[in-house]
């Protein structure tokens, strides 16, 4: 972050891996979610859909590479 790296954090997978947490633990999925959004990297931006985030980065002239 300190040279202008920005994260971007896909809430949808937040909520995906609450999910998971949530049935293996007994939580409500809601609990879990919030405390996986608030253990998130301090500064990091917390979008809705990361497609969404790529695509528009993409737009700005961002290059997206995925080596899966």
């Amino acid at each position: 972050m300190a040279r202008g790296v920005t994260f971007l954090i896909c809430d949808s997978a937040l909520r995906f891996a609450a999910e998971g947490l949530a049935a293996k633990s007994g939580r409500r999925v809601e609990e879990v979610h919030q405390d996986l959004r608030d253990g998130v990297v301090r500064g990091a931006v917390l979008v809705p859909a990361m497609i969404v985030a790529i695509g528009r980065a993409q737009e700005r002239g961002c290059a997206y590479l995925y080596s899966g």
